[in-house]
């Protein structure tokens, strides 16, 4: 729900993604209030104590029915205009399970598409404690998609601060 350039995070997120995307699903745990007055669905962990982003994404599975899924983090407003066209284009090049956005210099973990099936098999990493998204990305064939043109696409968010 921070601010920036005079609108929320998450309704500049959606703003770049609503055109790339069949549909929004918001993983969300707090403000869930504020996130359902934005129009989409909003589903909070099925798993206790915060599990992390992996359960985030676990507990949306039911409400998806695409071949493909995108995650994007809440505090990325820059995200690229291309991005699912180009991940996507990566999966069916490779034949991936996934492919993982990386700015240049770091992989952006959480800015993934999956296919849907390879999604299913979450759950039980959840229930043998996987929580981290990179240990679970190297357990499915995830592929990287280097996006170093467009680095400051990726810039983040996370607190007040770095805003300015």
């Amino acid at each position: 729900m921070l601010q920036w350039q005079g609108h929320a995070l998450i309704d500049q997120v959606i703003a770049r993604i609503h055109p790339q995307v069949k549909s929004i699903v918001i993983s969300a745990n707090r403000h869930i209030d504020g996130y359902q007055q934005r129009g989409f669905q909003v589903i909070a962990d099925q798993l206790p104590d915060f599990a992390g982003p992996l359960a985030g994404i676990a507990s949306c599975l039911a409400l998806v029915d695409s071949e493909l899924v995108l995650t994007v983090p809440c505090d990325m407003p820059l995200l690229p205009s291309d991005l699912v066209l180009r991940l996507q284009q990566a999966i069916t090049q490779n034949n991936a399970d996934c492919a993982v956005a990386m700015d240049g210099s770091h992989s952006q973990y959480l800015v993934a598409l999956y296919r849907r099936t390879a999604l299913l098999a979450l759950p039980q990493a959840l229930n043998e404690g996987v929580r981290a998204v990179r240990h679970w990305q190297q357990r499915i064939h995830a592929v990287t998609v280097d996006f170093s043109d467009e680095a400051a696409c990726f810039g983040n968010f996370n607190t007040p601060g770095q805003l300015g």
